[in-house]
């Protein structure tokens, strides 16, 4: 058989579903707390809700134990900046964030995430993730610090961005202490809708609705409270052909479910209308080779013609070195990291142009 297509023809019909249809069907769940999306941030906040002793649900459109933006893993955590070798402060990276941002940032959603993002990654290693370099593989590096271990890239001066050698299976603890600690979960359901007291648009929100993509059974989830942990539209819209809306590099799943769900039920959205400068059809491949959003920042380039691309920092010097490329400037205080979620913008600057701390 050559294809699907050469199968549906030579069979007059399509292959039979493998799970059993129950449109019909309708489920009442009730918890103390509902959360949307079941991926790293989703995982993170129903652990803690379980370990409080609060009744907690999971609803998650993939697969649980590989959901999520997270779900094949992560190589790096971003802005652990409480870690022991980090030389920047939560305080100092939400003030050079926001500024590198033009204010379209959420300084308060920074802090947070700088603050406590250390803790949570150690929840991961008690949890069996491997988070340091234990086996003394990369022992003596310069991206290495040898009392805790930890592996670093991006600035290996200020060391707040920590690589992560077990980040492969960071998803399998995650899940296996949700079912240990008795946490409901849902997978491959896709919530439709958040529900509202007496069903007023704008009113506090009671639970949500989702449908299972595999049987078609409908679930009513009703709950005190609610965390929308779904993942980041990623700026769907453009507005020119210089400037870039979605960054298609993510999952395909990240179509902005939560955003659409919170609108509807009356959440006020604020800094959508943000766009970048963006190269246009000439850019580094997606997760590929060049790719300064990743932990491979400070490769080698080459142009077409294969004469390697100089790299300078942000006052224009050319750096003779590839350590050079992984510290600041003479007179800069930290590299802003690449900015992951809002790539092209911080990390053009950072190597290209100068910005108040990039």
């Amino acid at each position: 058989m050559a294809d699907y297509v050469e199968f549906l023809q030579s069979e007059a019909r399509a292959p039979e579903w493998p799970y059993p249809v129950r449109y019909g069907v309708e489920n009442q769940i009730t918890a103390d707390v509902l959360v949307l999306g079941g991926g790293v941030a989703g995982s993170h906040a129903a652990l803690t809700l379980a370990r409080k002793g609060l009744k907690t649900v999971v609803v998650e459109k993939g697969g649980g134990k590989k959901a999520g933006s997270g779900g094949v893993g992560v190589d790096h955590w971003h802005y652990a900046c409480t870690n022991p070798a980090s030389k920047v402060t939560p305080e100092e990276m939400v003030e050079a964030m926001v500024g590198s941002m033009g204010e379209y940032e959420c300084g308060i959603f920074d802090y947070i995430n700088y603050k406590e993002g250390y803790e949570a990654l150690l929840d991961c290693e008690r949890l069996g993730v491997k988070i340091r370099d234990t086996d003394d593989e990369f022992k003596g590096a310069e991206f290495r610090d040898e009392r805790t271990k930890l592996l670093f890239s991006y600035d290996y001066e200020n060391k707040y961005d920590i690589r992560v050698p077990g980040g492969w299976n960071i998803r399998g603890p995650l899940y296996k202490e949700l079912q240990r600690l008795g946490v409901g979960i849902y997978d491959r359901v896709m919530a439709t809708s958040l529900l509202t007291e007496r069903g007023k648009h704008g009113s506090r929100v009671v639970g949500a609705t989702g449908v299972n993509s595999r049987t078609g059974e409908f679930y009513v989830f009703k709950a005190k409270a609610t965390l929308l942990c779904m993942a980041n539209v990623h700026r769907l819209w453009v507005f020119s052909t210089e400037l870039k809306g979605s960054a298609c590099m993510y999952d395909p799943n990240c179509v902005g479910d939560g955003h659409v769900m919170a609108w509807a039920a009356g959440a006020a959205i604020t800094m959508m209308e943000k766009s970048r400068p963006d190269s246009g059809g000439f850019d580094w491949p997606d997760y590929g080779v060049g790719n300064a959003s990743n932990t491979w920042f400070a490769c080698t380039i080459v142009d077409a013609n294969g004469k390697e691309v100089p790299w300078v920092d942000k006052d224009g010097r050319e750096l003779g070195t590839v350590s050079e490329r992984y510290r600041p400037a003479p007179g800069q205080r930290f590299l802003l990291p690449p900015p992951g979620l809002c790539r092209g913008e911080r990390t053009f600057r950072q190597i290209r142009g100068p910005a108040s701390h990039s």
